[in-house]
């Protein structure tokens, strides 16, 4: 009897525990700071973005949570959208920070509900660099004569002095040799993280032209075509929607819940362009939330792959 109930109470355990995991892998939660740069003091926005099942209550960050070196300032949350059993929450951060740290991120904690429980976690930011400003000269200098008398110095030695310029010159190049394909490794990586924070910004710019539904799906499907065009090597623009969509079919680097949506992305084009139909605006800004995580995924392809090269 002894024995049953203890295996009895492991098995309660054990499945209470991968409950837990479950619920845990069903929220997933983004973090991004909305430019790449920002002054001592200056606010900057930071933008969150959560998706859970729908019965699952979310604890957003507030204004009495830890935001690291930076100060809050201000909190805008967006209404929660749901579709299909599946909720997205969204909150956008004004901070500021007096930190002189050259590159700054922040590591921001959010909860939710699992069972009688309260989940917290933790989520880290990419990196905001700070801008560096040129001090202004208040004084002028001021020169004084020196009135001793200068000893003469005995020339110097030009041929240790060339040996030495060899020597310095030897060292350059075979440091130069050792880190040309790491510098260049981390230039490429600087360039493609560029790219993606201005794609970025762009898909952020994109919520201000939801009125002009037509503006907004043709702009919308520019910026990820344009992206993907690149990875796939295929000029995607200038498919139709009829030869675009077995091209995303056969790309076996996206799940299929992505290529769904690309090829929805399509068919919803031609709906508004072509046939002028009018849709609900909470459709669109779905499709946009689904979109970004897309394109991200593609990003961390881009970096991971020029990290690994030799």
């Amino acid at each position: 009897m002894i024995r049953e109930s203890v295996l009895k109470i492991c098995l309660i355990l054990l499945f209470g525990f991968f409950s837990i995991e479950l619920i845990g892998q069903e929220v997933s939660a983004s973090l991004g700071f909305e430019s790449d740069s920002m002054l001592v003091g200056s606010t900057v926005e930071l933008r969150l973005e959560i998706s859970h099942p729908q019965n699952i209550p979310i604890f957003l960050p507030g204004e009495n949570s830890s935001f690291g070196v930076f100060e809050w300032v201000s909190t805008k949350a967006s209404p929660t959208l749901t579709q299909e059993g599946i909720s997205y929450d969204e909150a956008v951060y004004t901070l500021r920070s007096f930190e002189l740290k050259k590159w700054q991120y922040l590591d921001l904690r959010y909860g939710y509900l699992s069972g009688k429980d309260t989940v917290f976690n933790t989520i880290r930011s990419d990196s905001v660099r700070l801008k560096e400003r040129i001090p202004f000269i208040t004084q002028f200098l001021t020169y004084k004569r020196d009135k001793q008398i200068l000893s003469l110095n005995p020339p110097p030695n030009y041929f240790l002095l060339g040996f030495l310029i060899c020597i310095a010159l030897g060292g350059l190049i075979g440091l130069g040799a050792l880190i040309r394909k790491p510098l260049k490794r981390y230039w490429e990586s600087r360039l493609i993280r560029g790219e993606w924070q201005a794609v970025r910004r762009n898909l952020a710019k994109l919520r201000q032209k939801i009125t002009n539904q037509a503006l907004f799906i043709d702009e919308l499907n520019h910026l990820w075509k344009d992206y993907l065009s690149e990875e796939w090597e295929i000029p995607l623009r200038s498919l139709t929607t009829t030869e675009l969509i077995p091209v995303i079919t056969k790309q076996t680097k996206l799940a299929t819940s992505h290529r769904d949506v690309l090829i929805e992305s399509a068919k919803m084009s031609d709906q508004i362009i072509y046939a002028d139909a009018k849709l609900p605006e909470d459709d669109l800004i779905l499709l946009l939330k689904k979109i970004q995580p897309i394109m991200e995924a593609a990003y961390k392809r881009k970096r991971d792959q020029k990290l690994e090269e030799e």
